[in-house]
């Protein structure tokens, strides 16, 4: 039985050391990771075996559900590698909460294609073999004053790679310059006896690296 993980996100950085971890103690396995919700009976994504199983992704569609991937603003359903909403159908799908239509069709609407999809809430993309991958949650979304939409997610994941970084977390505040949107705020834990100056440094530079 392999390793597996649920319920929250694994950053890349987490996934390779503990992989590295199980291979150094004779594990034949790489953690397998999933992804579903209550809504769609648990689970509608899985890494099935070592062939499966690219690093970051939760995995392929079970069979019999459908895993694509929309603008939450507009509908449209986007192409490999767009980032949106996840949404599911299939027959795993709830046919609602009990006693609440309101809540129900928040979530379970039906697209022009004719199908009922669950949205999940989550933002995320779709690789061209099929991987689903986690970007956060549209609760979390940052935008910016010109509309630019920032995921704490993928900051959050570019300062873990960092040799002086032993977590991190980023938040939307207020921007005071522009008066509207929002900027991103990071809360860092510092490696044991990190010089803070460098710590600064090595935040600004992988930032201006590496992303957008």
């Amino acid at each position: 039985i392999a390793p597996t993980v649920g319920a929250d996100s694994l950053n890349v950085q987490t996934e390779r050391k503990i992989n590295t971890f199980l291979a150094k103690h004779n594990c034949k396995y790489k953690i397998a990771k999933g992804y579903g919700m209550t809504e769609v009976s648990s689970g509608v994504c899985i890494t099935p075996n070592n062939e499966v199983n690219k690093l970051g992704s939760v995995g392929i569609p079970f069979n019999l559900t459908c895993v694509a991937i929309f603008d939450a603003e507009t509908g449209k359903e986007l192409t490999y590698g767009e980032r949106g909403e996840i949404c599911m159908g299939g027959p795993s799908v709830m046919l609602g909460y009990y006693n609440n239509d309101l809540a129900t069709k928040e979530v379970l609407r039906r697209h022009s294609d004719g199908q009922v999809w669950m949205h999940s809430g989550d933002i995320g993309h779709m690789d061209e073999d099929g991987f689903i991958y986690i970007d956060g949650r549209i609760k979390r979304m940052i935008i910016d004053h010109v509309g630019f939409k920032i995921f704490p997610s993928t900051i959050e994941s570019v300062l873990c790679e960092l040799p002086t970084v032993e977590k991190c977390c980023v938040i939307g505040a207020k921007d005071d310059v522009h008066k509207v949107g929002q900027v991103p705020i990071v809360f860092v834990i510092p490696k044991k006896n990190t010089n803070i100056d460098k710590l600064e440094k090595d935040i600004m530079e992988s930032c201006k690296k590496y992303l957008p």
